[in-house]
C-alpha cells in the first residue's frame, strides 16, 4: 500500500484533533473536581493543540506542502505549550506558584520559532524548485 502526502496530513490532522479533545476532557474533569476553584491556564489548555490543528486543516486544503520537520516542531510546540498551560492550571488551582512553569513558555517559543524558520525554507525551497523546472 502506497501512503499519499494526503493520507499522512489527514492522520497528523486526526490525532491532533484527538489530543485537542483530551486535553479539552482532562481539563473539565480536572476543574470540575477541583471544588469550584477554576483557573483560566487550565481551561485554555486545549487552545495551542486547537490552532495547531486549524493551521495544518487550513494548509491541506489550500494544497500546500510543509516538511515533516516543521510538522513535528509544530505538533511538538502545541504540545509544550498546552502541557505547560495545564501545569500552571494545576499549581493555580492547588493555590501556589512555580517560577520554573516559565520554562514551557520559553520552550514553546523556540519551537514555534524553529518549526517557522523551517517551514518558511523548505516552501521556499520547493517554490525555488518548481520555477527552475518551469524555465
Amino acid at each position: 500500500m502506497i501512503l499519499f502526502t494526503s493520507d499522512i496530513n489527514k492522520k497528523g490532522i486526526a490525532s491532533g484533533m484527538l489530543l485537542t479533545f483530551v486535553i479539552m476532557i482532562f481539563g473539565a474533569v480536572y476543574e470540575h473536581f477541583s471544588f469550584g476553584v477554576y483557573s483560566e491556564f487550565m481551561i485554555y489548555a486545549f487552545v495551542p493543540m486547537l490552532l495547531e490543528t486549524s493551521f495544518l486543516m487550513l494548509m491541506n486544503e489550500k494544497k500546500i506542502n510543509i516538511s515533516s520537520t516543521a510538522k513535528t516542531l509544530l505538533r511538538s510546540a502545541s504540545v509544550t505549550a498546552s502541557v505547560g498551560c495545564a501545569a500552571t492550571g494545576i499549581v493555580a488551582i492547588y493555590g501556589t506558584e512555580n517560577r520554573l512553569l516559565k520554562i514551557y513558555a520559553i520552550a514553546a517559543a523556540v519551537l514555534y520559532a524553529a518549526a517557522l524558520l523551517i517551514g518558511v525554507k523548505s516552501t521556499s525551497k520547493a517554490r525555488q524548485s518548481t520555477v527552475c523546472e518551469i524555465e
